[in-house]
């Protein structure tokens, strides 16, 4: 997680929480270890390289979160809270991965059948990942990292259940 701290907006260990809006008053306090432990409450998945077993990625996701929609809506989703894939292992298809298999966590259960996760606006590369997987755009906060960076929501429906 240190290596991919400060490559977030803002970055994690400046977080009080994986799940907090952003803003001026949660800015510069600086408390990695909060954020720390609020990943290690959650389902975590992580990735290793086969020869030595050093950890490549990870990705960390609460079942059953609820998050608002454009139109005020709440739906009930696996939220993936924390995504991270070191700068050697990017491009390898690492995040990819991730998705599908919390997409097919989703598949075996009927509690909530959408994957929902949240970036900013000038993070192309993660977004490209979303929306080649069929992810779509449920909310936008205008200027809630900084001026001009945006807050995005993205959500997939895994299955029907109606």
């Amino acid at each position: 997680m240190f290596e991919i701290d400060y490559e977030f907006i803002p970055p994690l260990s400046y977080r009080d929480s994986t799940t907090s809006s952003f803003g001026t008053e949660m800015m510069n306090h600086n408390r990695p270890e909060e954020y720390l432990v609020g990943i290690l409450k959650q389902e975590i998945i992580v990735s290793r390289k086969k020869n030595d077993g050093q950890i490549i990625g990870f990705v960390s996701y609460k079942p059953n979160h609820l998050i608002k929609t454009k139109d005020g809506k709440s739906i009930a989703c696996y939220y993936i809270t924390t995504i991270g894939v070191t700068k050697g292992w990017r491009g390898h298809g690492v995040a990819n991965q991730f998705y599908r298999s919390i997409e097919e966590i989703v598949k075996k259960q009927t509690e909530s059948n959408f994957v929902a996760t949240r970036t900013w606006s000038t993070n192309k590369t993660h977004i490209k990942i979303l929306t080649d997987l069929g992810y779509e755009n449920i909310l936008t906060i205008e200027n809630d990292r900084g001026s001009g960076i945006h807050t995005v929501y993205f959500s997939k429906k895994i299955f029907d259940n109606e």
